[in-house]
């Protein structure tokens, strides 16, 4: 079974591909720079380079999976251009979605952020806690729920 990986080598991206490739999974990643999969050559892995802002790079990544594991987006809490945090966070989940749809893959896993849902005191919160786009402190945060209605 092949899995498509986007942010493949960040935090969690890293320790999830790990996981698939220990246990036997086809892993496409799809990564910006060439340099960014060298530690991990393994017969499963098949590195795939480009940008969830392009369409054509996703469709390519995707093709011969059954799964997606969305994990890419920009983490950091300021950026001078807000518009680098909607790019890949809304623009890019969109793009990963639409190719994802349209190769009919079988299942799709959106990491977002607690960032992006309302907090609900002692309960649990998950992606029915939905926060009102006026309360966000952080374009990260609103790009976050923002990709959050992309996938629902």
């Amino acid at each position: 079974m092949a899995t498509l990986v986007t942010g493949a080598t960040g935090f969690i991206g890293q320790h999830v591909v790990r996981i698939l490739v220990e246990r036997g999974d086809t892993v496409h990643l799809l990564v910006r720079r060439k340099d960014d999969v060298s530690p991990q050559k393994k017969s499963n892995l098949k590195p795939f380079f480009g940008d969830i802002e392009d369409e054509a790079t996703i469709y390519n990544a995707i093709r011969g999976c059954q799964k997606v594991i969305h994990l890419a987006a920009c983490a950091r809490m300021w950026m001078k251009d807000p518009s680098a945090f909607y790019r890949p966070n809304v623009l890019g989940t969109r793009n990963v979605l639409k190719s994802a749809f349209e190769m009919g893959i079988q299942k799709f896993v959106h990491s977002s952020s607690c960032s992006a849902v309302q907090i609900v005191g002692e309960g649990v919160a998950d992606e029915n806690c939905i926060r009102p786009l006026a309360h966000f402190l952080t374009d990260y945060a609103r790009s976050k729920a923002l990709a959050e209605e992309e996938v629902c």
